[in-house]
């Protein structure tokens, strides 16, 4: 198998791309974790200083050319390591940005069912691109959609179960990165060190 050093890790808001992923890393050796969304922050103008501030008043367009800038600024600093990349729930709109991801990696969409990942999103206040007058339709469209792309787009598509605690499913992506990236022997050994709580 060959190796792959950049692993991309999307799926829908709330799926656990960037738990999950700084948990993987913690347990693959020489992994190193980056969020886009930590890369993106440093790059909003003032007045803004949250990327939900931003999108909701410059909207997507404006975001993904930040979100495009944010990894390729991360793809510069991870030349020559194992990097685990986690994006925005909506790249999968960021045409510009799924082109670089599918030429310099392996993309894994984390997939999760939208009555999970409705709950989980309602919990911290309606984000910009629901509607407020009918959110649940507005994101079983929205998961409908962006599940279809994901699965299109991705080299893997990894189904994540809520039933499952956070290091169980860690561990199971961690697991899997470790096969797309070419060490199957060192996932053995790995994932087996490691209890589940």
């Amino acid at each position: 198998m060959s190796s792959t050093s950049i692993l991309f890790l999307v799926g829908i808001k709330h799926s656990g791309k960037s738990a999950l992923g700084r948990l993987a890393s913690s347990v693959i050796p020489n992994a190193t974790f980056y969020d886009s969304d930590d890369y993106v922050i440093p790059l909003l103008a003032p007045p803004y200083t949250s990327i939900r501030q931003f999108y909701g008043s410059e909207g997507q367009a404006a975001f993904m050319a930040l979100e495009l800038e944010a990894v390729k600024s991360i793809l510069q600093q991870a030349e020559g390591e194992l990097a685990i990349i986690a994006l925005g729930g909506g790249a999968c709109d960021n045409t510009p940005l799924i082109t670089l991801m599918q030429r310099v990696g392996k993309i894994i969409y984390l997939q999760v069912d939208s009555e999970t990942l409705f709950k989980r999103i309602v919990k911290g206040g309606l984000p910009p691109f629901l509607d407020s007058d009918d959110p649940a339709s507005s994101f079983d469209t929205l998961y409908r959609q962006r599940d279809a792309q994901y699965r299109k787009l991705s080299d893997y598509v990894l189904q994540l179960s809520d039933c499952r605690s956070v290091e169980e499913n860690g561990l199971i992506v961690a697991k899997l990165l470790l096969e797309v990236a070419g060490s199957e022997d060192q996932c053995q050994k790995t994932v087996s060190e490691q209890p589940l709580k």
